[in-house]
């Protein structure tokens, strides 16, 4: 940060503090940043409570100050200041008095209010818990759970008011590294039925906040322990205690919720492989593999990084998709649990029968279309880098029809299935399939991003060249031809446009 930058923010911070200890009404200042500056962390939100008229006194400070004004929620008098890269957020007094709104709170830690003068504000934007603690008003007690790292309701008629705050408390409860006390678990199974009933774009937003942050898996475990998840994913019920292959370390359940840390894993496996390429991989005498420190997929490492975080959809990254996505990878090995005359445990066609148990689901929280889309292909999708991976290497043909069937996301599939391939043994070592499986993520990769002709090869022939040359009308029969045409361009049947029209002219004639 430039010295102009912190003069600047300096100023802008003193004309907030000034032009607020001007106002008549009195103000608190209240929300994550409170509570994060007691837990010794930054980045929290910076919330300022009013006991008058929020939304005018949010349009007069922007408006006085050069700052920009936001409604956020028009209903209950919410708006949002922004001067430079400092935000406000502005809400009005939903109680009698302070210590009312407080109580009304959903957990002690976010049940804190700071009287506002300019020092306070001052104290605040720089951590200075020891400048504030004396003044602080905490009516709850929160001030010892932030110090005891125990995330703790306010009341059971608090936490019922709005049932999206069980999943707002395991968000919280990962993100900070603290555990629910156990008479909030408690009062949460009791309300966790309540969430079918919330508006499902508020319980989508939560979900993409536990996915986009580290540590989702144990906001998964919590929502489990609250009674929450199989609520929120209904067809993850039945794969609890699940028994799987004798590889296997988890039962599906598990494994499920494993293979979303997993994806985390192996993004810092490739941040380490580019820093460190790796060294090959083998087998032991025993035949055993051991657990990789770094991947290296064709080079590509940075480029397949910034793909995984770079805005997607949603305001989401193909990288939280990919963790929403987990959630119903496996949901269709309840329905296809076999055992073989060995005893060996099989799930043939899991993947395909779990996307019609997934898209009901995602429809339901309000997804999007290109969302929807992604999710419903990784869970189709995800077995087959592995079912490609052999001794004898990646054949363009198998490459081809993947990248037809996953398309755009044919990338983030392949990542994810090495992801899914880790999670699998727990602890244990891997075997030498893995050797196979990484090498043949590796080589798709790499083609994709250089010889992406290998395996999406361009069109030969198109819808035009069916009208223009066998005055065809354009409709079902058009795509059924194409179709065709595109299936044997991908077996390496044909070759070129000769030959493609070879074909029609084939097909039309028989």
């Amino acid at each position: 940060m430039d010295t102009l930058h912190i003069s600047s923010q300096a100023q802008r911070i003193d004309r907030i503090a000034v032009w607020l200890a001007g106002r008549a009404e009195p103000l608190w200042l209240v929300g994550g940043a409170l509570r994060d500056c007691f837990a010794g962390r930054s980045g929290g939100d910076s919330d300022l409570l009013v006991d008058g008229d929020a939304l005018g006194l949010a349009r007069h400070l922007a408006r006085d100050l050069g700052g920009g004004f936001g409604l956020l929620d028009g209903e209950n008098g919410v708006a949002r200041v922004t001067l430079g890269d400092l935000a406000l957020d502005i809400s009005a007094l939903r109680a009698s008095d302070i210590e009312a709104d407080l109580r009304q709170r959903d957990f002690t830690a976010n049940a804190l209010a700071l009287p506002f003068t300019a020092a306070h504000f001052h104290a605040l934007l720089a951590g200075d818990a020891d400048a504030l603690r004396a003044a602080v008003l905490d009516p709850c007690n929160g001030l010892a759970d932030i110090a005891e790292k125990r995330l703790r309701m306010t009341g059971t008629a608090a936490l019922a008011a709005d049932p999206i705050r069980v999943l707002r408390a395991a968000r919280f409860a990962a993100a900070l590294g603290w555990e629910i006390d156990p008479a909030t678990i408690a009062a949460a199974q009791g309300i966790a039925p309540a969430l079918a009933e919330v508006a499902p774009e508020r319980v989508l937003s939560e979900i993409y906040g536990i996915c986009a942050q580290p540590n989702a898996t144990r906001a998964m475990r919590l929502l489990d322990a609250m009674g929450a998840l199989t609520v929120l994913v209904p067809p993850l019920a039945p794969c609890r205690g699940l028994t799987q292959g004798r590889l296997h370390y988890w039962d599906v359940f598990d494994h499920t919720l494993e293979v979303i840390d997993s994806v985390d894993r192996v993004v810092a496996l490739l941040e380490a492989g580019q820093v460190n390429p790796p060294a090959p991989e083998t087998a032991d005498a025993a035949g055993q593999v051991a657990h990789p420190v770094a991947l290296d997929l064709g080079g590509q490492n940075g480029a397949v990084l910034s793909r995984l975080r770079a805005p997607f959809t949603e305001g989401q990254t193909r990288l939280t998709m990919l963790k929403v996505a987990t959630l119903f990878h496996d949901v269709g090995k309840p329905l296809t649990r076999g055992v073989r005359e060995n005893g060996d445990v099989h799930f043939q066609g899991h993947a395909e029968a779990g996307v019609p148990l997934t898209k009901p689901v995602i429809t339901g929280w309000r997804m999007g279309k290109q969302a929807r889309r992604f999710v419903e292909t990784t869970v189709a999708c995800h077995m087959r880098p592995g079912q490609m991976a052999g001794p004898h290497g990646l054949t363009d043909k198998a490459a081809r029809h993947f990248f037809r069937d996953a398309g755009d996301a044919g990338i983030d599939v392949a990542v994810f299935s090495l992801a899914d391939h880790l999670a699998v043994y727990g602890p244990r070592p891997l075997t030498p399939f893995w050797l196979h499986h990484r090498a043949t993520v590796a080589e798709l990769i790499r083609r994709a991003y250089v010889e992406p002709e290998r395996v999406i090869p361009p069109r030969l022939i198109d819808g035009n060249d069916l009208v223009a040359r066998y005055g065809m009308l354009h409709g079902p029969e058009i795509g059924r031809i194409l179709a065709l045409v595109e299936a044997a361009h991908l077996d390496g049947i044909i070759q070129t446009r000769a030959e493609a029209f070879a074909l029609v002219e084939r097909e039309l004639q028989g």
